[in-house]
C-alpha cells in the first residue's frame, strides 16, 4: 500500500446530504435540474448564494452547479440582472476559495484546472505523481508475471 499525502479537512465541515438538501427546493421544476458537483471546500459558499436568491427571488430554480475550469458555474432561471450580478460576485469569490477545503486558494493545473490552497496543490502533485509511480510499477509486475507462465 502506497502513503497518500492526505488533504486538508473544509474549515466547516457539512454533510453532503445537507448540502443537497438545502438546495433540493430551488430545483428546476421541468426537469432539467443536473446536479451539483462541487468540492466541499465550495459547499458555504453555494448555500449562501442560494439562501440569498431564495430570498430575493422564490421563484427561481436551480438548473446546475458545477466547477468547471477551476470556475463555479451556477445555471439558473428567473433571475434578473441584479440576480445574475450575485451570482457573479458568488463566483468571483469562488476562484479565491480552496474547492477542497475553503482556505484562500488559487487556480492551479494538476491534469487538469483547480482553485487550491497551498497544501492541497502539494497533496494533489505528490498524490498523482505516486500514483502514477505505483501503476508503472503494477503494470511492470503484470507484464513479468505474464512472460514467466
Amino acid at each position: 500500500m502506497t502513503y497518500r499525502l492526505p488533504y486538508r479537512k473544509p474549515i466547516e465541515s457539512i454533510p453532503y446530504d445537507e448540502f443537497y438538501s438545502a438546495l433540493e427546493p430551488n430545483h428546476a421544476p421541468d426537469g432539467t435540474f443536473s446536479g451539483v458537483a462541487v468540492g466541499d471546500g465550495w459547499y458555504r459558499l453555494v448555500m449562501d448564494l442560494n439562501q440569498e436568491l431564495t430570498e430575493k427571488y422564490p421563484n427561481y430554480s436551480i438548473s446546475q452547479v458545477k466547477e468547471k475550469f477551476g470556475d463555479l458555474r451556477y445555471y439558473t432561471q428567473g433571475l434578473d440582472e441584479e440576480g445574475e450580478k450575485m451570482v457573479s460576485l458568488a463566483a468571483r469569490d469562488a476562484t479565491k476559495t480552496c474547492e477542497r477545503c475553503s482556505r484562500a486558494g488559487d487556480l492551479r493545473y494538476a491534469n487538469f484546472y483547480e482553485v487550491l490552497c497551498w497544501w492541497d496543490a502539494i497533496a494533489t502533485v505528490v498524490n498523482n505523481a505516486r500514483d502514477r509511480s505505483f501503476n508503472r510499477k503494477k503494470a511492470k509486475a503484470r507484464e513479468r508475471a505474464k512472460n514467466a507462465s
